[in-house]
């Protein structure tokens, strides 16, 4: 019995063994045998804001011609011209046309930048990490429904694609012969439109294409004498306002104008006269423009009016006359963090960060939280036995059996 139980004893040793050195193999494999994901930590700013749709006022005059055809507009929108410089060829016919010219204008444009960023000295990877900072912000943009800005960030990823297309080996010629056919058929379109009447500027100022027919009447006088009774009615003839057949641009002296903005009464409390707040339009690329509150219109009624006042004129501005306006409120600024990656340490967050091949723990301070992820201090004070994520430090996003000392190979 002694000596059947001591095979039985070894037996089992042998089985202990085993399952130890596979359990020891399992572990091992899996620390050193997955691969690793990182992102380096860095600053992003969450804005607090209220979206509203508002109306421009601005001191302009509305250009003429007698012909009331297409238009070869022979300067940029927000251009400072000179009287008697020519702004445009106006032609007897093909007003119809006029869409596609303006298509045509585009991808001419985006043909020539990309060519202008064509050289042998051209960095591909510096290319291609920018058409995908690009994307991202198309991505974003989708996520987010903010539609106004897609236009601009479409273009800045067509050019980039070009660009990195032609170092890749398709070569410049290409581009160059697609642009060439672009411009013979702008050529073609103006040479079977009629007439043609050159226009001239008749004082100086700063030049935009097209008209809404409501010049007249959205003034900055208008903008000084307005209460909330005379807006409804501006904004009631702007809705039915058609523009002017012979109209083929406008002129200003002034880089002065001024936006209205109709809120609610209980949104009054967020908004004070005399300060200046920063407005994001988006239908304008996202641009950003610190807009002055002159003052604050309420006459008992349960639409409030807020007038703001700029004179700034930002590089391809388009000053429709209705805009959508989004005023930030306040902001905070912190490491992005998924909320994914985030781990528990005696109750308190932290993040696995690679150094070299090193992994450590981070602790994090969250200051705002999102649906998904964390804005966490970028300089929370490290002590003595709590270390803080920081700026660039290479956050693991994956990642099994995860702790602080593991060498990864």
């Amino acid at each position: 019995m002694k000596s059947k139980s001591g095979f039985i004893q070894k037996i089992a040793i042998g089985v202990v063994c085993v399952v130890i050195f596979s359990y020891t193999v399992y572990h091992v494999a899996s620390i050193f045998g997955e691969d690793i994901s990182t992102y380096a930590a860095g600053i992003t700013t969450e804005r607090t804001a209220l979206s509203y749709n508002g109306y421009l006022f601005r001191d302009e005059q509305l250009l003429t011609s007698s012909n009331t055809g297409v238009v070869d507009y022979k300067v940029a929108d927000g251009t400072k011209v000179s009287e008697g410089q020519q702004v445009a060829v106006v032609y007897s016919e093909s007003r119809s046309k006029q869409n596609r010219i303006s298509d045509l204008d585009g991808q001419i444009r985006i043909l020539e930048e990309s060519i202008e960023g064509m050289s042998e000295n051209t960095d591909i990877v510096a290319v291609r990490a920018q058409n995908s900072d690009t994307y991202d912000a198309i991505v974003k943009l989708l996520a987010a429904s903010e539609t106004g800005g897609l236009s601009y960030q479409a273009e800045k990823l067509l050019v980039g694609m070009n660009r990195a297309s032609a170092i890749s080996g398709s070569g410049e010629s290409d581009a160059n012969e697609t642009l060439e056919a672009l411009y013979a058929e702008r050529e073609r379109i103006f040479s079977e439109s009629g007439d043609g009447e050159i226009c001239e500027t008749p004082s100086n100022g700063y030049f935009f294409s097209g008209a809404d027919g409501c010049e007249e009447y959205f003034t900055m006088s208008a903008l000084k004498d307005l209460t909330v009774g005379s807006f409804a009615e501006l904004v009631a003839y702007a809705e039915s306002a058609e523009t002017p057949e012979d109209a083929y641009g406008r002129l200003t002296d002034s880089s002065e104008w001024g936006i209205v903005l109709p809120i609610g009464a209980s949104d009054k409390k967020y908004f004070t006269a005399g300060n200046t707040y920063s407005a994001l339009f988006s239908e304008n690329n996202q641009t950003s423009i610190p807009l002055y509150l002159e003052r604050v219109i309420e006459e008992g009624s349960e639409v409030v009016l807020l007038v703001f006042s700029c004179d700034r004129q930002p590089e391809n501005f388009s000053f429709n006359r209705c805009q959508s306006v989004s005023l930030t409120l306040s902001t905070v600024s912190g490491i992005y963090v998924p909320k994914s990656v985030v781990v528990k340490d005696d109750g308190n967050k932290g993040v696995y960060i690679l150094r070299g091949s090193v992994v450590h723990f981070r602790y994090i301070e969250v200051i705002y939280e999102g649906s998904d992820y964390y804005l966490v201090a970028a300089n929370a004070e490290h002590t003595e036995d709590r270390t803080y994520l920081r700026s660039n430090d290479m956050i693991i996003l994956n990642g099994k059996n995860l702790f602080d000392g593991r060498v990864l190979d």
